[in-house]
């Protein structure tokens, strides 16, 4: 079971919780592997500047895998 999900970007070797779209994570692989689970986890912003909370909304919104 699968309550919630804390989401960041990485640039891979380091966990920096950057800004979504921000480093190397494929987010719409995420997203689909999410989607397979049957009750959907709670997703989280965990971003290492609250200031970009709203920018990496955006940038899931354009994917269109947020609304």
């Amino acid at each position: 079971m699968l309550d919630h999900v804390h989401l960041q970007d990485v640039d891979g070797p380091f966990d920096r919780h950057w800004a979504i779209g921000d480093g190397t994570i494929a987010w719409r692989s995420v997203f689909e592997a999410l989607s397979r689970i049957g009750d959907g986890p709670r997703l989280v912003l965990e971003l290492a500047d609250k200031d970009e909370i709203p920018r990496s909304s955006a940038y899931l919104e354009e994917l269109g895998l947020a609304c």
